[in-house]
C-alpha cells in the first residue's frame, strides 16, 4: 500500500514526508483474522433476544398490548441472560400487522421470519399456561434450536433453554437444586485492603476517619470475572466514596458463583464495609 504522506512539525513550519507501508501476504492475512476476531467479538457481546409474545390456555394467542406476562419475559431476557439484550415491547409492536400474533410453541417458521425482521440473534417462542411454562428458541440466521423445555415458572424455563447464558441468583434456585453466590476470593476484607494498598480511600473521609458502606450488586462470570457493577445504595453519600466501591468491585478478585457445584454467571448482592486505618 503506498500514497501514504505522514505530517511531522518542527519549530517554524509543517512538512510532508512520503511513506511507504508494504504488508507481505502472511501479514495481511493475521490483520484480516484480528479484524474478524473483533467483529464477531463485539457480535457476541450483543445478543440480541426476541420473545414473541405467549400464548395463553389452550393455545390462544394474547393480545400483546395487554399481557403482562409478556413485560415479564421480555424483563427476564433483559436481565437474567448474560451478554445480552431484549428487543423493547415497542420494536416488535410497530413491526406487526393485525391486533393478534398468532404463534405457538412450533412456529418456528414464524419465529426465523421475525428474527431476520428485527435482526435478533434468538426468538423465544413462550405458551404459558397456568401451572407450568414452555419455551423454544430459534436462531434466526444458522436454523439452531433451543428446546423445547417446560418449567414450572418463567426464570426456570429460560435457564432451561439457555444454561449457559443464565445468570444465576436473581430468582431462587428450584426444588432439588443447590446454588452459591459469588465470593471475593480474599474475603469480606479484599475491598477495604485494596482501597488502602491502591491510596484510593476518598482524602477528605480519610482525613475525618469517615467510614463507608455499600449496597452492591456484581455480576460475576463463570470465571470469576466482573460482568456489571451497581451500586445500590452507598453511605454516606457526597464523600467520594461512589467511584472507589465501584473501581474496587471491578478490581478485587472473585470465586465465581455454582449451581450444582459448576461455576455459573451469578449475582453477588450484598453490603460492603470500608473504615479508613492511618
Amino acid at each position: 500500500m503506498t500514497g501514504q504522506r505522514l505530517l511531522t512539525r518542527d519549530a517554524t513550519k509543517i512538512r510532508a514526508l512520503p511513506v511507504q507501508i508494504r504488508f507481505d501476504w502472511k501479514t495481511s492475512i493475521l490483520l484480516f483474522l484480528l479484524m474478524f476476531g473483533f467483529a464477531w467479538q463485539a457480535r457476541a457481546l450483543d445478543d440480541r433476544i426476541c420473545m414473541f409474545p405467549p400464548t395463553g390456555d389452550g393455545g390462544k394467542s394474547l393480545y400483546p398490548l395487554q399481557n403482562g406476562r409478556w413485560d415479564h419475559l421480555v424483563y427476564l431476557a433483559e436481565n437474567a441472560l448474560e451478554q445480552a439484550e431484549a428487543i423493547p415491547i415497542e420494536q416488535i409492536v410497530a413491526t406487526w400487522e393485525g391486533d393478534t400474533l398468532r404463534t405457538d410453541l412450533w412456529a418456528i417458521d414464524i419465529g426465523i421470519a421475525w428474527g431476520e425482521q428485527l435482526d435478533a440473534d434468538w426468538v423465544v417462542l413462550t405458551e404459558w399456561n397456568d401451572d407450568q411454562v414452555s419455551m423454544h428458541a430459534v436462531n434466526p440466521w444458522e436454523g439452531e434450536t433451543h428446546g423445547p423445555v417446560t418449567a414450572q415458572t418463567s426464570d426456570e424455563a429460560l435457564q432451561l433453554l439457555f444454561p449457559e447464558k443464565f445468570i444465576y441468583g436473581l430468582f431462587p434456585p428450584p426444588p432439588g437444586h443447590s446454588f452459591t453466590p459469588p465470593e471475593l476470593a480474599d474475603g469480606s476484607r479484599a475491598v477495604h485492603t485494596y482501597m488502602h494498598e491502591n491510596r484510593v480511600y476518598p482524602p477528605d473521609a480519610a482525613i475525618q476517619g469517615i467510614a463507608a458502606s455499600a449496597d452492591v450488586r456484581v455480576t460475576v462470570n463463570a470465571d470469576g470475572v466482573p460482568l456489571a457493577v451497581e451500586l445500590v445504595k452507598v453511605s454516606p453519600p457526597d464523600w467520594g466514596f461512589d467511584e472507589t466501591f465501584e473501581q474496587a468491585m471491578w478490581s478485587v478478585k472473585w470465586k465465581p458463583g455454582t449451581y450444582d457445584g459448576k461455576p455459573v454467571s451469578a449475582v453477588f448482592n450484598r453490603t460492603v464495609q470500608v473504615h479508613f486505618v492511618p
